[in-house]
């Protein structure tokens, strides 16, 4: 019985708690969730939690539209973006972007949208960019990028390689040219791998 969730962190708990047999989750949440650290130090350690298959690679995705002036990571200040939903894996990577670009959350007019309501809201002019973690080529971005003009907004090596250093679930990443239309040069940001996780 498929079950919808505002994603990675929200998985592990529930599963945790006994609320869902399986689900997805992205390998830098599962294991800070194994290890009680991060967003999981007050709930502790979910020391049954088990993966059980690697199933694709994800790249972090920062998603504008040309007529936003958004080129960089320093651009999104002042600006509509968002983050993703609140018990989401992207948003707890796009605290760590933000971190390591020296971007504080509220210098952004930040959104907690899902990835149908964050494509429709950019398609409509009501917002600027979005982050979305996925495997791409993501569909909703496809969509987006047939009607409208968009960009991928890298992230510099600096800050992927300050982030992973820290974190070793992360890795650096690139999106391929051509991936989505009107973006003919690769994209360099950062990645993890979606985990089937199961409890013990």
């Amino acid at each position: 019985v498929a079950q919808a969730s505002q994603g990675s962190i929200e998985n592990v708990q529930a599963i945790a708690q006994g609320k869902i047999e399986s689900g997805l989750a992205q390998a830098d949440i599962a294991g800070w969730a194994w290890r009680g650290s991060r967003m999981f130090r007050q709930s502790g350690r979910m020391e049954k939690l088990r993966a059980i298959a690697s199933l694709f690679p994800e790249s972090l995705h920062i998603v504008a539209t040309e007529a936003s002036g958004i080129a960089g990571l320093r651009d999104l200040s002042g600006k509509r973006i968002s983050l993703g939903e609140p018990e989401s894996g992207t948003l707890a990577d796009v605290r760590l972007v933000l971190a390591a670009a020296g971007l504080k959350e509220e210098a952004l007019k930040p959104r907690y949208l899902r990835i149908g309501q964050a494509a429709a809201t950019l398609k409509s002019g009501e917002l600027d960019a979005f982050f979305f973690i996925a495997g791409a080529p993501v569909p909703a971005i496809q969509d987006i990028a047939a009607a409208t003009p968009i960009r991928l907004v890298p992230v510099p090596d600096k800050i992927a390689d300050s982030i992973i250093k820290r974190h070793r679930f992360l890795v650096r990443d690139e999106i391929p040219a051509g991936t989505y239309s009107g973006v003919d040069v690769p994209t360099p940001t950062i990645g993890t791998t979606a985990l089937w996780v199961v409890s013990a």
